[in-house]
Parts: C-alpha cells; sequence; structure tokens
C-alpha cells in the first residue's frame, strides 16, 4: 500500500489495516516513517501480537538519504523497515511482479491450496516414485482412505533423479 495520506491517517490504516500489509513511501516522509516506528514500539511494549505490518523505503540513498536520527532509530531496534535505491514507482512496479510464495506457516493458504490441487495428484503413484511405497502413507498424506482414487486427471511428478 502506497502511503500518500497524512501521518494521522497512516496511523490509523495501521492500526486498522490486516497486519501483514506492506506499506511503501519515499524516503522524504520522516513523519511516516517515524508513526510506523513508533507504532512497532507500541506494540512490542504492549506485547500485541501479530505486528507482521513492514515498510519500504524508497529513493536512492544519494539523493534522498534517510535522516540519521532515523537510520540510527531502525538501525537499533528490529523494526522491519528496508530501503529500496529505486523510485517509489519502480518499487510499486517490483512488488507487483513478484510472485507469492505458499508459507507453510500459513494454515489457511496450505488448507486452500491442499483442497484445490489434491484431487490432481496420485499419492501413490507420487510416494512410489519417489521411493517411498506404502499406500497406507499415501492415504495419510492425502488425507484420505486407502481405497482406490479415479486417477484420470492426476498429475504425476516427474522423478528428480532422472533429470539431472
Amino acid at each position: 500500500m502506497l502511503v500518500g495520506t497524512s501521518s494521522g491517517v497512516f496511523l490509523e490504516n495501521l492500526r486498522h489495516k490486516p497486519t501483514r500489509t506492506l506499506y511503501v513511501c519515499h524516503a522524504s516522509r520522516s513523519d511516516v516513517l517515524l508513526g510506523f516506528i513508533t507504532e512497532y514500539q507500541r506494540r512490542m511494549a504492549n506485547q500485541e501480537p501479530d505486528f507482521e505490518a513492514a515498510m519500504i523505503v524508497c529513493g536512492h540513498p544519494s539523493q534522498y538519504p534517510m535522516d540519521t536520527y532515523i537510520l540510527d532509530m531502525v538501525q537499533g531496534l528490529d523494526v522491519p523497515i528496508l530501503q529500496s535505491p529505486h523510485t517509489t514507482a519502480e518499487t510499486m512496479e517490483l512488488i507487483h511482479g513478484l510472485t507469492p510464495k505458499l508459507n507453510a506457516a500459513d494454515s489457511h493458504r496450505v488448507d486452500a491450496t491442499v483442497e484445490h490441487y489434491e484431487s490432481y495428484i496420485d499419492f501413490d503413484q507420487l510416494l512410489e516414485i519417489t521411493g517411498n511405497t506404502t499406500t497406507a502413507g499415501a492415504a495419510a498424506v492425502a488425507g484420505q482412505s486407502s481405497q482406490p482414487q479415479d486417477t484420470t486427471n492426476a498429475v504425476v511428478l516427474p522423478n528428480a533423479a532422472a533429470a539431472s
């Protein structure tokens, strides 16, 4: 989310938006950076869980250096702030072009992924290819009984050893 608002509106968003929001601002926005650092410190002091927001500060450091006192604060704390040497527009384009990766700790996404792909994977054949030939193990992985499955549309992954 590009921060183009006042620091007050930004702080309100920071407290009420989803905690995993990625904020992007220009290095000249000391007010926004101080607000982000302060909110981070407040949540850590109150031991509030799940502060997973992060800030990307844009602008080439030689042209748009962050204020020294803010750099000192960022380096002295474990604040999730990254500096991008690109313009704000370039940074936003780079972020937009990223492919999200699945995080094993994100149970909601993992469950949705399993539900989506499970019917297309022949777990027995996959385990056999990888050298794990137990049908009961395949059923446990698939979360299903050991009854035969319709594998008409099943995807079989190639043996990694054969590919190398």
